[in-house]
């Protein structure tokens, strides 16, 4: 009795599970394939010690990079009471900065890529 109840319950199971699933429809992604190339800023600062940060753009979907690195820029962290520090490339997309900075004012990162391109954070 048993053995027939739990075949009952697994075949009734099974035929729920197999109407859900059928009853999914094939959803196609639209992949827009236009390159944006929007600026991708990655890193960190530290108080003491190496900073570093990755510049980049964004690439199309299909790209077989994951991000095109810029090598043209110029960044600056500045203190809002006083002190400049500039980051130097350092490899592919890389800038990196080495120093101590003051633990008593606020920062603003500064990014100039060639002559028309300027980026400014919030303090």
């Amino acid at each position: 009795m048993n053995r027939l109840v739990s075949r009952i319950f697994v075949s009734k199971y099974l035929s729920i599970v197999l109407l859900l699933a059928s009853c999914r429809e094939f959803y196609e992604l639209e992949i827009i394939t236009q390159d944006f190339g929007f600026l991708v800023a990655e890193g960190y600062v530290e108080l003491e010690g190496k900073s570093t940060l990755k510049l980049g753009r964004t690439v199309t979907v299909y790209s077989e990079q994951s991000i095109n690195p810029i090598n043209n820029a110029t960044v600056f962290l500045t203190g809002s009471e006083s002190g400049s520090w500039q980051f130097a490339l350092e490899e592919d997309g890389t800038y990196a900065m080495v120093g101590t900075l003051p633990s008593d004012q606020d920062y603003q990162l500064q990014i100039q890529i060639g002559e028309h391109e300027q980026y400014i954070s919030d303090w």
